[in-house]
């Protein structure tokens, strides 16, 4: 009964209200909204259908002061049923950490309403769908991991923060061309494989730092690929998209020919 009485209150701030002031509910009340709409939900209930203290939720870690800091969802026998949406605006505005995985959750992700303080954010493998604004992320972030979803649109690597050093936004539908010139100084992994980038790229100003840059199975199309001189990054693609491989100084590469059409190469 209790239950019901929340969803009802959910149903109507939906259809009645609209977005309000996250400010104006309790931690509490906000993660209730989180799950409201999750087929797994009763993982989060008592006994008698009313939700447990979000102290006692499964992967939920809260502070000293009763604030979420830490949400992860992420693995496939956490919840008794899969599907049902999410919406990413209940997320308390204290949550470091969030991680959602195999759920078949739908929505969409409006990253100027995440939590500003957030680390890491994982959806991989949900069927989230829309745009997705890199511009909006939170600046001080260091993992991204979007891969394995409908989300489509552009993809600005210039406006990745700056603190990132893992970003995987794979087998999705973003399209678009992509600027590598820009990267943040500490990332490490960098993988948009699977998606629907196209026109040219140039490797040649990529960071130290990275040692990891996937991009095979788009759609990219050009004669000559420059490389970078450090030899320091491991890269994977597609075989046929490029017909000579320079680094900055004109000499010519020869890549290594990796499985499935598939070529790897140090820049």
């Amino acid at each position: 009964m209790i239950f019901f009485f929340n969803s009802l209150f959910v149903r109507s701030l939906d259809e009645s209200i609209g977005r309000v002031e996250k400010s104006s509910f309790s931690q509490q009340t906000l993660m209730e909204l989180l799950v409201s709409k999750f087929e797994g939900r009763t993982v989060f209930l008592t006994r008698d259908g009313a939700f447990a203290d979000i102290s006692q939720w499964l992967n939920v870690t809260v502070n000293d002061f009763q604030e979420v800091t830490h949400i992860d969802w992420d693995g496939r026998q956490l919840f008794h049923r899969e599907g049902g949406t999410i919406d990413m605006h209940w997320l308390p505005d204290t949550v470091q950490t969030f991680k959602i995985a195999h759920r078949n959750v739908h929505g969409t992700i409006d990253t100027f309403d995440l939590p500003r303080g957030l680390l890491e954010f994982s959806t991989r493998s949900n069927p989230l769908s829309g745009t997705f604004d890199v511009s909006g992320l939170p600046r001080g972030m260091a993992s991204l991991v979007i891969g394995i979803s409908n989300l489509s649109g552009s993809f600005d690597l210039t406006a990745l923060p700056p603190t990132l050093t893992f970003c995987a936004a794979y087998q999705s539908d973003f399209s678009g061309t992509l600027d590598f010139s820009q990267l943040p100084e500490p990332l490490e992994y960098l993988n948009l494989s699977g998606n629907h980038f196209s026109g040219e790229i140039d490797l040649s100003e990529l960071p130290l730092a990275l040692a990891s840059l996937i991009i095979h199975t788009n759609e990219f199309l050009q004669d000559e690929l420059r490389i970078g001189n450090k030899l320091r990054c491991r890269c994977t693609m597609d075989r046929n998209t490029i017909e000579r491989i320079v680094n900055t100084d004109g000499v010519e590469v020869q890549p290594q020919r990796g499985d499935h059409g598939l070529l790897e190469l140090l820049c």
